[in-house]
């Protein structure tokens, strides 16, 4: 299901999974004889198109590009909206996609170009509006990301721990990120190397243990900073895990 010129490395690749679930309830719909569809190269879907946003894959000062996933009917007239931040709220551009081919008679992914973000100087992904095409609409994304402690948590040796931070309402890519934690040295912060966590992604990093009494516990995590594409700052102090951390080494 990669599209055949997409670059190896992908930026963004939570709005795909995502794609991918519409793509699995359908084929599972298909299978089971609800949608008439066939198999092999005669394969022709006869269900609505789906279409929505893909990922991101590439970001200069200038431009960016993104894809869009369909699985059903080729989708028609599509369009993406995009959301740039300004100092007095949001502006929007519309960019016309065109038709968007059918998975998996065809890649089910066409890409589109659009000028990036720029906040603070840095280039950054612009927000995701609504995807629309002849009788069809797919929802906007949220405008601020959401992190919050993973539950992959574990002893990555006896005095370490493996740390996880997610970004799960799929609200863009949560920039700046300081995550900052009292482990046995104090307190520390610390950043993905980017110094980005991506939609419907994670950052995981290791961190030594805290000591109470004598004995080696997990480390407190103090709080979570980040921004959002147009540079609106939050900071959460997360609640504990809620699941103890396991053995990993």
């Amino acid at each position: 299901m990669r599209p055949r010129t997409a670059p190896r490395v992908r930026i963004f690749a939570g709005g795909r999974r995502l794609f991918l679930t519409v793509v699995a309830a359908s084929g599972l719909a298909a299978a089971l004889g609800g949608c008439g569809a066939g198999g092999g190269a005669g394969f022709e879907p006869s269900y609505p198109a789906v279409c929505s946003f893909s990922y991101w894959d590439s970001l200069s000062a200038n431009t960016c590009r993104g894809w869009l996933g369909n699985f059903g009917h080729n989708a028609k007239n599509t369009t993406i909206e995009l959301w740039y931040a300004t100092a007095l709220g949001e502006t929007s551009r519309v960019v016309y996609v065109g038709e968007v081919g059918n998975w998996p008679t065809s890649t089910g992914f066409s890409p589109f170009f659009a000028p990036p973000q720029v906040t603070n100087g840095e280039p950054r992904f612009p927000r995701v509006g609504q995807v629309l095409w002849t009788g069809g609409v797919w929802p906007a994304q949220p405008r601020s990301p959401d992190l919050y402690l993973g539950n992959q948590w574990c002893w990555s040796d006896p005095d370490s721990l493996r740390i996880s931070i997610a970004n799960g309402n799929g609200g863009g890519f949560a920039y700046q990120v300081v995550v900052s934690l009292e482990n046995r040295d104090g307190v520390r912060d610390f950043s993905p190397p980017r110094g980005h966590v991506a939609p419907m992604g994670g950052w995981t990093f290791e961190s030594v243990a805290r000591e109470s009494s004598g004995i080696l516990v997990p480390p407190i995590v103090r709080g979570i900073r980040w921004e959002d594409y147009g540079g609106i700052q939050r900071n959460v102090v997360p609640p504990a895990p809620p699941l103890a951390p396991y053995r990993c080494y």
